[in-house]
């Protein structure tokens, strides 16, 4: 009976509650501590993800700039009976530095097709920053054409030599072309009825 009478005894001491309430501190400092660790952690996760999220905006949206230094501002473009098509372009160098030269092409679509055929090309030269430059443009309405309503575009750096082509960014709408159903067929047909007839 005098052991339990002794630890008792020891538990009222004031040394003992001393070392409890120094326990219960230490404690409660480390978990304070900790915490506070977790949240600098997490939050210094947290900035370097931002950091990384804004230097790839930032990187894509100069690497779009500096892709695409030039930008079709107008474009035209007509047919004729003679099967010439003709008209101008204007091209501006919205970069901060001289543009070298490049390819530009005519290009046309038919209404209801994705694929654009070319139908000539013509040299942009040397663009100093800021600059801009008119072309006269003329292309030749290939023969033997699918009859329908055809969509004209201007085209710029069609080899991809300052970036990477791009239908959208690199060709503006330019016009439009109506092609007619080629008279030599119904030239053909005539020829061929006649020759029935004058057989019967």
């Amino acid at each position: 009976m005098r052991r339990p009478f002794l630890a008792a005894v020891a538990t009222r001491t004031p040394r003992y509650r001393l070392v409890r309430l120094a326990r219960a501190i230490a404690g409660l400092m480390v978990r304070v501590v900790w915490r506070r660790a977790a949240l600098l952690v997490t939050l210094v996760a947290i900035g370097s993800l931002l950091m990384m999220v804004f230097a790839t905006l930032s990187s894509a949206r100069a690497g779009r700039r500096a892709s695409m230094p030039l930008r079709i501002t107008s474009a035209s473009l007509k047919g004729s009976a003679s099967d010439t098509i003709s008209g101008s372009v204007r091209i501006r160098n919205e970069a901060r530095r001289r543009v070298p030269a490049t390819r530009g092409a005519v290009r046309w679509r038919r209404n209801g097709s994705r694929a654009m055929a070319s139908l000539s090309t013509f040299a942009v030269p040397v663009l100093s920053a800021g600059k801009h430059l008119r072309l006269r443009l003329h292309a030749t309405r290939p023969r033997g054409a699918r009859a329908g309503r055809y969509q004209l575009f201007v085209c710029v750096d069609v080899h991809g030599r300052l970036a990477r082509f791009r239908p959208k960014r690199n060709c503006r709408k330019a016009g439009g072309l109506s092609v007619r159903a080629s008279s030599v067929v119904t030239l053909q047909l005539s020829a061929a009825a006649l020759s029935i007839e004058s057989a019967i």
